[in-house]
């Protein structure tokens, strides 16, 4: 059979069966196909994962063996489907409004953008060190049917579905393995995106969109590449949205069940994903306070919590708690003081983001915490965990991926919040001018003071002032004085050098000689020769437009080099600086 039918057998296995029938089992309220496919794709990397460690420590991870599971696999579907009977129809969403066309239309395409690298990805194989020395190399040691060694306790998750790929395909063909690791960004818009459509709420389209952005702008490189950054960052909000967007007491068994599920691979694809998994029991205690008495939400947390230990502790002791060469970055961060790793992870961020951008990210998200709702999402998630990077783990700014989805969905229902005060208090406001004058006054003074620093604004000065004038001839000139420096006075009728604070000082302007001596550059050979050979001027250097020996004080300048006592340095844009060694010598 050819590869592309092996292909569609691996994909099947790989990225939706097994979710979809544990899914079915559970009873989850499918709320819209979106919604199913984006579970049945959480639900099967994580149950995959299982199914190969169990096949790996039988000895019977082979092609027949998949085979055999996937079709007893489509017999439990075809019993289920046969057994069914037709559910009534979900509960429609109240809509209050249309949605603004051009949010959609943004949405939409950003969708689109993100899609558009899955083929692209499918067609390329791993390129990063990390993703060919470690990940791939673990999981061509799962496709040979052994425990990889030396995983420095990094959870096996992506490795695992990587090998599952690989038998099924009879090599190890790495297309469809990277093709798969671009599904994981564009699951994070769709999540967003479907909440957008059921619930009819700009807030969702607005963290799709503002999502897209952050993930182009912090991990454009890494789209699809294969790293298990943005892979977390996915099934950590597969695993944690429900628990703020829908009413969970209705089938709570069947939420629940799919977010233990969700948890336990979020915790299994990378470190990180453990707080996620944390955070679990947490919110499902909030989420099903209104409708389950306290004694049976202790019970309910007590099982999540047994259920996540038993899922992802093996694996952890297994790798035992050796963290090598994280633990190597992680001393270098805790070796800073804190505001040495504040500013070391806005530094970061800042090569990805410009100032104006993280500035009004942060105010944005700082207004989310006017809804209530949002509270637990930017208090329990999105400004913690950043400020876990910060304090530890900010020699990358990959390690902040798995905020980067809740940090857009907090700015999202921020710049909601703010649009909101603005339409409603703005024309308040307006009927006072003068209060109005100076909020935005004190605003754009707060957003300068805080975003344009003192040294960009010289590097800029500093910039302008090379276009301005002979850049060759400046350039020369500045570099001469940091790596020798000029020990005396400049004579020359360039004045620019003037604008240059490094060689101000240096540049001779004999204030006391009358209007027609002032220039000697210009007032001929006499006067010229008169300044440059007066001890108490210390001329030390003369820098002149060369005319090829043409004027007198050119070929003055000449005869002094061919006699020894004075040196040309360099020549540049048509001047040349000379150096005065003895400047007591007569003509």
């Amino acid at each position: 059979m050819g590869f592309l039918f092996w292909s569609g057998i691996s994909a099947l296995q790989t990225l939706f069966l097994p979710g979809y029938l544990a899914l079915r089992l559970l009873r989850f309220e499918r709320l819209s196909g979106l919604h199913t496919a984006l579970f049945s794709f959480g639900l099967s990397v994580t149950l995959n994962h299982f199914l190969v460690v169990g096949l790996v420590l039988a000895g019977r991870f082979t092609r027949p063996v998949l085979l055999a599971v996937l079709l007893a696999e489509l017999l439990v579907w075809a019993a289920i489907t046969l057994r069914s009977k037709p559910g009534a129809p979900a509960t429609p969403v109240a809509r209050p409004r249309e949605l603004p066309f051009g949010l959609l239309l943004a949405a939409a395409c950003a969708v689109a953008v993100f899609a558009a690298e899955v083929p692209r990805s499918a067609g390329l194989v791993f390129e990063y060190w990390d993703v060919i020395a470690s990940w791939n190399r673990w999981a061509l040691d799962w496709q040979t049917g052994h425990l990889p060694e030396v995983t420095y306790h990094y959870p096996q998750l992506i490795p695992t579905s990587w090998s599952l790929l690989y038998v099924f395909l009879g090599h190890p063909v790495q297309f469809l393995a990277r093709g798969m690791m671009a599904l994981f960004p564009l699951g994070i818009l769709l999540i967003f995106l479907d909440l957008g459509l059921r619930h009819r709420k700009t807030e969702y389209l607005l963290a799709c969109v503002f999502s897209a952005v952050a993930l182009v702008l912090l991990y454009g490189s890494f789209l699809g590449s294969g790293m298990a950054d943005l892979p977390v960052a996915f099934m950590a909000l597969l695993t944690l949205f429900p628990f703020f967007t829908e009413d969970f007491s209705r089938n709570a068994r069947g939420r629940l069940g799919a977010a233990v599920l969700c948890a336990i691979g979020c915790g299994l694809t990378k470190q990180a994903g453990l707080y996620a998994a944390a955070l679990l029991p947490l919110f499902a205690w909030w989420a099903l306070a209104p409708a389950w008495p306290r004694a049976r939400r202790a019970k309910v947390l007590a099982a999540l919590f047994v259920i996540l230990v038993a899922g992802i502790l093996p694996w952890y002791l297994y790798a035992d708690s050796q963290l090598a060469t994280s633990e190597l970055s992680v001393q270098g961060i805790r070796e800073r003081t804190a505001w040495e790793r504040l500013m070391r992870g806005t530094k970061l961020l800042r090569k990805s983001m410009t100032a104006p951008i993280l500035a009004g990210s942060a105010l944005l998200v700082l207004f989310s915490l006017r809804k209530s709702k949002m509270r637990r999402i930017t208090l329990g998630i999105s400004l913690p965990f950043t400020g876990i990077w910060v304090a530890l783990f900010c020699y990358d700014k990959r390690n902040l991926a798995l905020a980067v989805p809740f940090l857009a969905w907090s700015a999202a229902a921020g710049a909601e919040t703010l649009h909101e005060t603005i339409r409603t208090r703005l024309p308040q406001v307006l009927r006072r001018p003068r209060l109005a004058a100076g909020i935005v006054i004190g605003i754009c003074a707060l957003w300068a003071g805080a975003t344009v620093s003192s040294e960009a604004i010289l590097k800029a000065h500093h910039r302008q002032l090379m276009k301005a004038g002979e850049k060759e001839l400046q350039e020369r000139m500045i570099d001469h004085q940091r790596k020798r420096g000029f020990e005396g006075m400049i004579l020359t009728d360039y004045r620019r050098l003037l604008a240059f604070e490094e060689l101000r000082p240096h540049y001779f302007i004999d204030r006391d000689a009358p209007p027609e001596e002032f220039w000697p550059l210009r007032e001929g050979l006499e006067l010229f020769a008169r300044v440059v050979e007066d001890p108490r001027n210390d001329i030390r250097y003369v820098l002149k437009k060369y005319l090829r020996g043409e004027g007198a004080i050119d070929a003055y300048i000449d005869d002094r080099i061919r006699s020894g006592s004075w040196e040309e340095l360099f020549r540049a844009d048509d001047y040349r600086l000379v150096h005065v060694l003895e400047p007591e010598v007569g003509p």
